[in-house]
């Protein structure tokens, strides 16, 4: 499946468990203090208890959306965004076929899906060149 997309993922980094990728990934993060310790609590109630063991190669959008199913009960919808984003970055690192683009969660989750329905313009270079991009009008609805 891999080598159609023109990527090919060895078995031993899909049959990995989320628990040992997401430990170098997290460390080799360049955030702040205050968002570390924050994502390590996240990571530490929300995602290692409930992806810790699973391979990598197990891990199916379904799945996924399951997930976010429990964590909306008790969250807020950044919170649930926040545990999505420790999931995500890790999984889009192995190749792994339920990477954002791929998954369900990223259109159906609400604090997903109303980021990936919000328009907003590209950021602008910091070079003098003008824009590539053109402002939409926003009707007022």
């Amino acid at each position: 499946m891999e080598l159609r997309r023109g990527k090919y993922v060895p078995r031993e980094r899909r049959e990995v468990a989320f628990a040992d990728y997401y430990a170098p990934w997290a460390a080799a993060r360049q955030i702040a203090v205050t968002r570390r310790y924050t994502d390590d609590q996240r990571a530490a109630k929300h995602v290692l208890p409930y992806w810790g063991s699973w391979p990598i190669c197990d891990i199916r959008p379904s799945d996924i959306d399951d997930w976010i199913a429990i964590l909306s009960r008790s969250m807020g919808p950044q919170s649930v965004r926040a545990c999505y984003g420790l999931l995500r970055g890790p999984l889009s690192r192995t190749g792994s076929s339920t990477t954002p683009a791929s998954t369900s969660c990223f259109r159906s989750c609400p604090a997903c899906a109303r980021r990936s329905t919000t328009s907003s313009p590209p950021r602008r270079s910091t070079g003098s060149s003008p824009p590539s991009w053109t402002p939409t009008p926003v009707t007022p609805g």
